[in-house]
Order: C-alpha cells, then structure tokens, then sequence
C-alpha cells in the first residue's frame, strides 16, 4: 500500500523526505535527492523532517536519524555510542520515559519562571558592551599586525 504526499511540507513546516528502494533520499520541499548530511544540515537549521519508505509509507524518520548520529560520530566515539545505543535499547521504554519526564520538568519550570526577553544572551546574542570590546580588541590587534608588518611607518595614535 503506498501513500503519497500530499504536500510537501506538513504544513507546519515539516519537510517530507522520501527513501526509495535503492537508499536515495528525496527531499519533496526542495525538490531534490539529498544525503545524510543533507538532512542533518536542515535540522541544524531547526527544520523539522519526516522520512518515509516511499514504497510502504511507513514512517521511518527515527532510523534515518540514527544513521545521521552513527555517520556523524567520530571513529574515536563510535565504541561510547555503541554503549550508549546497546543501554537504550537493554533499558527499553524506560529511558524514553525518564527522558519524557525531565522534558516535562523543564516546560513546566520556564513556564513557572520564563526568561528575561531583555536577555538576549540566553539566545547566543552578545551585549553592546561585549560587541565594543571585541571591537577594540580588533582595533589594537590591526594595529599591532600594521607596527608588525609595516615597522617604518608611524604608529596609529587610537593605540
């Protein structure tokens, strides 16, 4: 039985992929075949994908990820994951349970106390005080880099 896409985001957003029988993966949003890192690239970019057998329609997104986590993994790391993959599926429903509950803490914690909006640095944004100093700090080093690579000329004054 094959179910087709209708559309080809969920319509939140959510980009449909299709895995065909010879293991190419199609990206219906864009239009075009894509890889593991591909994929890994658009979640990186808080996409949100579901990946679907393109002959049987099952849902097969939690495979595909699993493989983007072991080709990503270093050849150093890849013995922790496969503990740490040999743990979960040993654990069962258990760590998804675990993981479900701690999820929920923290919903109900920010929603409790949410964050300062003013404080863009929870969001990765530095202060005006911050950017002024990196600022300053390129100024002198362009100086110094100039004294270095031009010692004949006169210095800047802002030094």
């Amino acid at each position: 039985m094959h179910t087709r896409t209708a559309s080809r985001t969920d319509g939140q957003g959510m980009i449909q992929i299709k895995k065909y029988a010879n293991r190419k993966l199609y990206d219906t949003h864009h239009k075009r075949y894509i890889t593991l890192e591909g994929i890994a690239a658009l979640i990186r970019t808080g996409q949100q994908i579901e990946v679907r057998d393109n002959e049987s329609g099952a849902e097969i997104t939690a495979t595909v990820l699993a493989q983007i986590v072991a080709h990503e993994m270093p050849a150093s790391q890849q013995p922790d994951l496969n503990r740490l993959l040999t743990q979960l599926i040993q654990s069962g429903s258990l760590v998804l349970e675990t993981f479900r509950e701690r999820q929920q803490e923290r919903r109900a914690a920010w929603l409790a106390e949410p964050p300062d909006p003013a404080d863009l640095t929870q969001f990765g944004i530095p202060r005006r005080s911050d950017v002024l100093e990196l600022q300053a700090q390129i100024a002198h080093l362009n100086a110094t880099l100039d004294q270095l690579l031009y010692p004949d000329s006169p210095p800047d004054k802002e030094l």
